[in-house]
C-alpha cells in the first residue's frame, strides 16, 4: 500500500534521552501509539498508520537504541527501561 499522508518527524526528551517519533496528526482524536518489535523502528508502521490516521492520532515511537532515538547511555535495554521510557513519553506528550 502506498500512502500519500506523510507524518511529521518529532523529537522529544524523556529520561535524559532524545526519542524520535512520527505523528500522523489528527489532533483531538483518540491516540493510537504504535510500538515496534526488538529489531524494528517507527517506519515499520507506515502502512498501518495510513489506514488509521483518519480516525486516530497515530504516533509511532522509535524505542531506545532504534531508528533515530538515542542509544541507552549505560546499555540498559531491560523491559523495565522500555516501560519507564513509555511512561515518560506518554506523560511528556500528555497522552
Amino acid at each position: 500500500m502506498t500512502t500519500t499522508i506523510q507524518p511529521t518527524d518529532v523529537m522529544v526528551t524523556c529520561n535524559g534521552m532524545n526519542f524520535h517519533y512520527l505523528d500522523w496528526g489528527n489532533e483531538g482524536a483518540p491516540v493510537m501509539l504504535l510500538l515496534h518489535g526488538l529489531r524494528g523502528h517507527c517506519h515499520s508502521w507506515d502502512d498501518v498508520a495510513a489506514r488509521f490516521c483518519g480516525d486516530y492520532r497515530v504516533l509511532a515511537l522509535d524505542q531506545r537504541g532504534r531508528g533515530e532515538t538515542d542509544w541507552a547511555p549505560r546499555g540498559d535495554y531491560s523491559t523495565d527501561a522500555f516501560v519507564a521510557d513509555l511512561e515518560e513519553f506518554c506523560y511528556t506528550l500528555g497522552i
